[in-house]
């Protein structure tokens, strides 16, 4: 067998059919997103706050226990299972509080796992790659990834369902399976009744606003006065330069801005689609059986087109210190974001 037929069976579990299907554009985008995370490198060692400090990452693990992935070690990769079996419904149900109280005071040490030779495993004895938030190809989209394969192991059990948004809400009929999208389109995947798109969701790791990162950039808002009106104030205020620690802000009043951020671009439009989403989910994303037979799609913090956020995650115009010159002003990352992302920024 040659190295690409290995490479193939060991990711033909992802694909519906069991392999890559060259012709299904769907499986495409997939292929090429495996392909991205293999040329990670130079990974730090992995450590319990790297998995308890996300939704799904601790989910993460068990389902490449599950799945017998491969773990990246400093010495190579290795098949990894529980050393004890009573362990998997921690990781499973992404409970940090009791993985931390199995593990006790010494936790990334703490001996979770074992090889198919018996030798015990730690966390500290992996390495953070994507999958964990580790820098690289692919780690920008690693929640997302998560969420992916989590909502469609659900749907898979369950087969093909019907789905509401909220009760009583609109039926969204014969779910049967969840893809990602290729680019960066507002939605990050869909929930589909065959080749029908039919669920659009912009999603966002965490469990808090700081967690969020931001709604979306500045690009398609420009045009807006309100917004120019924060670049010249910016550039103003900062005097051309973002430094190390600073960030401003600024609340919208323009309610048109902030739904275009929070659901894309095309937000008002009679359709949904990739740049108008109809949910905005964040962490780990569940499908709950209510009592006329449908099921209700959430997750830790969720927000349906129309709504406007509100409270921690209400919208605000941001600037911060990037990587990146914008508007003329050095340094300077704009985008939308939840007003307590930053606490500290001052608004102006």
């Amino acid at each position: 067998m040659n190295i690409i037929e290995q490479f193939l069976r060991k990711v033909s579990y992802k694909f519906p059919k069991g392999y890559p299907d060259i012709n299904d554009p769907k499986d495409i985008i997939l292929l090429e997103s495996i392909l991205k995370n293999l040329l990670e490198v130079d990974y730090n060692i992995l450590d319990f706050g790297d998995l308890s400090r996300r939704a799904n990452r601790l989910k993460k693990i068990h389902f490449k226990i599950t799945d017998k992935e491969p773990f990246t070690t400093p010495t190579g990769e290795v098949i990894l299972t529980y050393d004890k079996p009573e362990y998997a419904e921690f990781f499973k149900n992404d409970d940090a509080a009791g993985v931390k109280n199995l593990g006790g005071r010494n936790i990334n040490r703490f001996p979770f796992f074992k090889d198919n030779n018996g030798k015990n495993y730690s966390i500290s004895d992996l390495l953070k790659t994507s999958d964990f938030g580790g820098r690289g190809a692919g780690s920008g989209t690693a929640a997302e990834d998560v969420a992916l394969l989590d909502i469609s192991r659900q749907i898979k059990e369950l087969g093909s369902v019907n789905v509401v948004l909220e009760p009583g809400g609109f039926v969204y009929k014969g779910i049967s399976e969840a893809t990602t999208f290729k680019g960066t389109p507002k939605a990050d995947f869909s929930l589909d009744a065959g080749n029908q798109e039919l669920i659009f969701i912009s999603h966002k790791d965490g469990t808090s606003a700081k967690d969020f990162q931001q709604y979306g950039g500045f690009k398609g808002l420009t045009s807006y006065p309100e917004v120019q009106q924060f670049i010249k104030d910016v550039r103003k205020i900062s005097g051309g330069e973002i430094k190390s620690g600073q960030a401003f802000k600024r609340k919208i009043v323009d309610n048109e801005i902030a739904l275009k951020a929070v659901y894309g671009l095309d937000f008002g439009s009679s359709k949904f689609g990739l740049n108008n989403c109809q949910v905005v989910l964040q962490g780990g994303i569940t499908l709950k059986a209510l009592d006329n037979g449908t099921y209700l799609l959430g997750a830790h913090h969720k927000v349906l087109s129309p709504q406007m956020p509100t409270e921690e995650y209400t919208p605000y115009l941001y600037v911060r210190k990037g990587d990146r010159n914008n508007a003329g002003i050095k340094n300077a990352r704009f985008g939308v974001f939840p007003i307590n992302y930053r606490p500290t920024a001052q608004e102006i």
